[in-house]
């Protein structure tokens, strides 16, 4: 049995890898089984068990033969979140919810095998899949089925708010997962507030601050 587990930040895209990591093995004719990480029922028979996580669990970790970390700019991460949930409507909310994506993608940057970049994805999806493909030990995979599959997927909201294999929701895609979509939800000053708290991180990590350009 293969074992993976597909974690870090809230609205980082994690939901779209953990498709795309079910999706290649079904184009390889694998057995998949998958679920959130509560919901995980370790005596199901198939061969290729995937979870996804959010919060930090060494528990899943030491499960795991294969983890994904899974990095996005935290800029659009907050964006979708307040999208989606209607939520981080103070400078105090945003401020906390940013220290929460940050410390979880540290935490679980410590944990990865391989860390998956958002953005990677969706400037080049054919090649980001293809590498996606060889870090699973997976060959000759159709790439472009599985990027046909993964963007025509059902996000009708079923009875438990989430497709049980897909973990898709009708509130999952607010905005087509553009890059810099931030720039259409925040405010210039709300968008100075996130730059000056999370500017070393947003830095380091590859990130350019624009909040300066917008005043």
């Amino acid at each position: 049995m293969k074992k993976i587990l597909v974690a870090g930040m809230f609205q980082s895209g994690s939901t779209a890898l953990f498709n795309l990591i079910r999706l290649c093995h079904l184009n390889k004719g694998h057995n998949v089984y998958s679920c959130l990480f509560n919901m995980y029922d370790r005596h199901n028979p198939a061969d290729v068990h995937i979870v996804k996580i959010h919060r930090y669990d060494s528990v899943f970790s030491a499960w795991a033969d294969i983890t994904f970390n899974v990095k996005r700019d935290i800029r659009d991460c907050l964006a979708s979140r307040r999208r989606r949930k209607n939520t981080l409507k103070t400078p105090k909310e945003i401020i906390s919810w940013a220290d929460h994506l940050i410390h979880l993608h540290k935490s679980w940057r410590h944990e990865a095998t391989y860390e998956f970049i958002y953005e990677k994805y969706k400037t080049n999806p054919l090649a980001a899949i293809e590498v996606l493909a060889e870090c699973l030990g997976l060959t000759g995979v159709d790439t472009a089925w599985v990027y046909e599959q993964v963007e025509t997927l059902p996000k009708d909201a079923p009875q438990q708010g989430h497709h049980l294999n897909t973990l898709l929701s009708s509130s999952h895609v607010t905005n087509n997962g553009r890059i810099g979509g931030y720039t259409d939800t925040f405010s210039a000053e709300e968008l100075g507030i996130i730059e000056n708290h999370c500017g070393r991180w947003l830095t380091q990590e590859g990130y350019p601050l624009v909040a300066a350009g917008r005043g």
